[in-house]
């Protein structure tokens, strides 16, 4: 009888996956000397698989040396790393890009190069979030997605990486707010990207 209670009653331990990650660091380019994305690709992205990190540039492409990590461009040639409103550009052009590289993945990370990563912690703390529907976990200053990294679920990158959906939020916010300019404080695009799914 014990042993039947022991079968049918006793709690059971129930491990949660860990959090399918992919990662995109954004390479400053010309805006800095030292070349962050190199070291962050030969440091904590270094235990990542190769198959799941990408740098973005919007000059180089190819092989990190020593890493097996690709660098590819993002930016139709252009170097969007002089200003807030250069790296918002460059971000936009990402989205697709990563849905395109990692179509099955649970959870994106878009960071720029000088963030430092606890890969361990990070998976530690999605592995138990659903997935099912948009969820942002990180931002950036005044609730936008343009802080140094942003942390988005695959439902929520779908809607980012629609270039329609995307142009419409931002002309609509606009018009909200005509006083305003186009930047990373003003702009609350997962906002209006989340609103188009409710």
């Amino acid at each position: 009888m014990l042993a039947l209670w022991l079968v049918l009653c006793a709690p059971i331990a129930v491990e949660t996956q860990p959090a399918t990650i992919s990662w995109a660091i954004d390479a400053a380019d010309s805006n800095r000397s030292v070349s962050l994305y190199r070291e962050a690709a030969r440091t904590w992205a270094a235990s990542l698989d190769d198959e799941r990190v990408i740098v973005f540039s919007g000059l180089l492409s190819g092989t990190i040396p020593g890493t097996g990590k690709r660098v590819v461009p993002c930016c139709d040639g252009r170097d969007l790393t002089q200003s807030i409103e250069d790296a918002q550009q460059k971000r936009e052009h990402t989205w697709a890009k990563m849905l395109a590289l990692f179509p099955r993945s649970d959870w994106y990370v878009s960071t720029e190069d000088d963030v430092w990563w606890n890969v361990t912690g990070l998976q530690t703390l999605l592995a138990p979030l659903s997935t099912s529907k948009p969820r942002l976990v990180g931002m950036g200053p005044g609730h936008s997605v343009y802080g140094p990294y942003v942390i988005v679920n695959r439902p929520l990158l779908e809607l980012f990486a629609n270039a329609s959906l995307l142009s419409a939020c931002r002309d609509e916010i606009i018009r909200q707010n005509p006083w305003t300019t186009y930047t990373c404080v003003s702009l609350p695009m997962d906002d209006c990207l989340l609103a188009a799914t409710l």
